[in-house]
């Protein structure tokens, strides 16, 4: 039996600016005249399976800490100096992060790990589902992982007492890259540019697959970003919380959900293509996307994700086993809208280019 989503006046949503689409109207350039900018882009300061390693397991230093902006959840920006063995030495510097790379830290909610409005578990999500059509030089979610912080750590001196999980000593955190050169625009969709420039179209039609797969219900501004260089234009979704079926966001809004449809005229055929070849028992993974074993030290350490030991629910924590996941219902809902996204093409009512 299908669950209806009971929308509850949660949130502030602050205006999309973006015009009602009209899908199947083909545009007239495809795929092969959109410029591609050198791996990786200007916007990430380290490439996504480069910083997936980094951060679930190198070793850092905290050089300085600072609030993230706006919101509730109480993420953290913070910036630090990775340490590596002399061998990495030479490619670290040619990334240049050897001044420190800058991520986004906010704390699982404790005890459940599973908030109204705090949901990491469903940030990584998001950033996995890309994997399903997407190459990492065309990410529209920052790499995002989680990490379990010693309760010590002067990440959270002073304000974290209790660990994430009862009996553990360390503290759940999801941490996402934070990008460069970006900004939050005045406008964020111009549908007559879409139209005319392969690049932007480009960029805007895998952020809308994106936000439309993933159930995206939270466009506050501020949620949504764009590169500051226009000749490479990219559209990025940065906080990915309430989504995947989230029963929390502003139904008297519609600006505030809008791109959790497909807003713009057409999508990239190769999304769509990689996305046929997408089976209902590839998403499994999803059950389970990050796992944690508690060593003899009251320690989570990261391990290769399992059999969910409950795949009803989104967090299983049973004896010194920790996993975080998306539900049976929700990965079923992102499966039906894959379904009826390719159907929609198939059937002409939404162009690909």
């Amino acid at each position: 039996m299908r669950k209806c989503n009971i929308a509850l006046l949660l949130l502030t949503a602050g205006a999309v600016a973006c015009t009602s689409s009209h899908g199947g109207v083909p545009l007239t350039f495809s795929e092969s005249d959109v410029p591609r900018e050198r791996e990786p882009s200007s916007n990430w300061t380290l490439p996504a399976d480069r910083a997936e390693e980094i951060l679930r397991s190198a070793p850092y230093e905290i050089r300085k800490l600072q609030g993230a902006g706006a919101g509730v959840t109480g993420a953290r920006k913070v910036d630090l100096l990775f340490e590596f063995t002399e061998q990495e030495e030479d490619e670290v510097y040619l990334w240049k992060i050897d001044d420190g790379v800058s991520l986004k830290a906010k704390p699982f909610p404790s005890p459940s790990l599973d908030g109204w409005n705090n949901n990491p578990r469903k940030e990584i999500a998001a950033y996995e589902l890309q994997k399903l059509f997407l190459d990492p030089r065309d990410y529209v979610v920052p790499t995002t992982v989680a990490r379990c912080v010693p309760l010590e750590h002067p990440v959270y001196e002073n304000s974290v007492e209790d660990p994430s999980v009862q009996g553990t000593n360390c503290v759940l955190v999801m941490l996402a890259l934070w990008l460069k050169n970006v900004t939050v625009p005045d406008v964020f969709f111009d549908e007559a540019r879409f139209r005319s420039d392969p690049a932007y179209a480009y960029a805007y039609g895998v952020f809308n697959l994106l936000t439309h797969l993933s159930d995206h219900r939270d466009n506050r501004k501020g949620n949504f970003l764009t590169s500051k260089d226009d000749r490479f234009p990219r559209a990025y979704a940065i906080d990915n919380g309430i989504a995947f079926g989230s029963r929390i966001f502003n139904w008297f809004v519609p600006s505030s959900y809008a791109w959790r449809k497909i807003v713009v005229p057409a999508v990239p055929k190769s999304a769509i293509d990689r996305l046929r070849g997408v089976q209902r028992a590839d998403l499994e993974r999803f059950s389970v996307l990050a796992e944690f074993h508690q060593n003899r030290d009251g320690f989570l350490e990261a391990v290769a994700p399992g059999a969910s030991l409950d795949p009803s629910r989104a967090v299983n924590i049973s004896g010194s086993v920790v996993q975080i996941g998306l539900t049976a219902d929700e990965i079923d809902d992102l499966w039906e809208r894959i379904e009826e996204l390719i159907e929609r093409v198939d059937k002409g009512r939404l162009a690909v280019f």
